[in-house]
């Protein structure tokens, strides 16, 4: 009896987890990232002052100016099942429902790389 119980809480906790909690938690840059800001889709623009409702898309840069970490956020593609970028080695770094965390580095072996946060 305890076990069925455990099972389900087990679960919920892994499924609050896997998700980031509120927008300040957007905002707190992986290590080594700088944070760029959210895309805002009712206007299609990129802002560091709107916090997201509901769907979002925030962009984080190392090695690169947030500019250029923003295009290249905007130039990313799905073929084939996972994001690529030419020129860019790509990685899903975490999954879950309505969400998407994904690196992309530079080829060139130079130390540049965005990273992009999806989700609803």
């Amino acid at each position: 009896m305890r076990l069925r119980r455990a099972v389900p809480a087990g679960l919920l906790v892994a499924v609050i987890l896997s998700a980031p909690a509120s927008a300040s938690a957007l905002e707190r840059a992986p290590v080594g990232y700088t944070w760029c800001g959210y895309r805002d889709f009712v206007t299609n623009e990129w802002s560091r002052n709107v916090t997201p409702d509901g769907a979002f898309m925030v962009a984080y840069a190392r090695g690169m100016t947030c500019a250029a970490a923003i295009r290249n956020a905007r130039r990313v593609t799905f073929a084939r099942g996972g994001p690529r970028r030419p020129g860019y080695r790509c990685l899903t770094m975490r999954s879950a429902h309505e969400f998407l965390d994904y690196r992309c580095t530079a080829r060139s072996g130079k130390r540049r790389a965005f990273r992009v946060r999806t989700g609803a």
